[in-house]
């Protein structure tokens, strides 16, 4: 590979950042975030030596090298190129994302601190849905992600917390409608979050934890009544075989949100924003 970047960086023609439509590059066509997927720090830096522009290529599903770095936590690499490419940091991805929001949603606070250090007013990172960091992290449930960005300085925390998105959903919305019980826990708790805020659809979170609540109820009731008649089929059809399934011993977790937690979460969430 070394022997093939180096014939890339010694010439002098120009490699194209995006493809002759203007579009991102294929998936696999940029040198940079082979690199970062390799994690290979020394290929990065030599390539920024000698060719600093690559560091700005795109490809289609990845974003730009910081969203891929992002997106994988390759924390030397999210560091190289925030020295290197500042400007990847104010672009968005096929999702509409900033790299601090894929470090967020991927849960990657050692990431995020890199980020905060460099831009200390995450409110100017509104993704396309109008989702700040902590929209971002209560989404997809990571934990200490929402626990690190509620510990810092309140210039910093107090105009997240509360922030509606297009949706007029709130950080708390966000974990009550993914049945994130413990993201949500850590929102609940602080003083701070306002939890009797309505979103568009005029629901408050502790509304839709309630509705997600009474959903997946209905679809387990559904599907437990499915599969009751399949044994009962199963056994008439033949009665003999011994292979019929008993439902009390079947393995149903992947037709069965209850066998999973799922409707304990939501009633558990529920109480806990109404005991609040």
């Amino acid at each position: 590979m070394y022997g093939i970047l180096d014939d890339l960086l010694n010439l002098r023609a120009s490699f194209p950042i995006k493809s002759e439509d203007g579009d991102a590059l294929p998936e696999g066509k940029s040198p940079v975030h082979a690199a970062i997927k390799q994690r290979n720090r020394d290929i990065l830096k030599k390539i920024g030596k000698k060719k600093p522009e690559l560091l700005r290529l795109t490809e289609e599903e990845l974003g730009n090298s910081l969203h891929h770095a992002s997106s994988i936590g390759f924390l030397e690499g999210v560091r190289f190129l925030l020295r290197n490419f500042l400007n990847g940091a104010s672009e968005t991805n096929s999702e509409g994302n900033y790299p601090i929001h894929v470090a967020c949603k991927n849960g990657y606070v050692d990431l995020l601190k890199e980020f905060l250090d460099i831009f200390p007013h995450p409110t100017e990172f509104l993704n396309r849905k109008g989702q700040n960091i902590l929209h971002a992290a209560a989404e997809y449930g990571q934990v200490n992600v929402v626990r690190y960005i509620l510990e810092n300085d309140q210039k910093i925390v107090q105009p997240l917390l509360n922030e509606m998105d297009e949706d007029g959903n709130t950080p708390l919305h966000l974990a009550a409608r993914y049945g994130h019980l413990t993201a949500a826990f850590v929102l609940v708790r602080d003083m701070r979050v306002d939890h009797f805020i309505v979103n568009h659809e005029n629901l408050t979170p502790y509304e839709i934890a309630e509705q997600q609540s009474k959903s997946a109820e209905e679809e387990f009731e559904e599907v437990y009544e499915m599969l009751v008649k399949e044994q009962k089929n199963s056994k008439n059809s033949n009665p003999s075989n011994g292979k019929a399934v008993d439902l009390n011993k079947q393995d149903t977790k992947k037709a069965s949100p209850k066998d999973d937690g799922l409707i304990i979460n939501y009633f558990k969430l529920a109480e806990a924003f109404g005991s609040n």
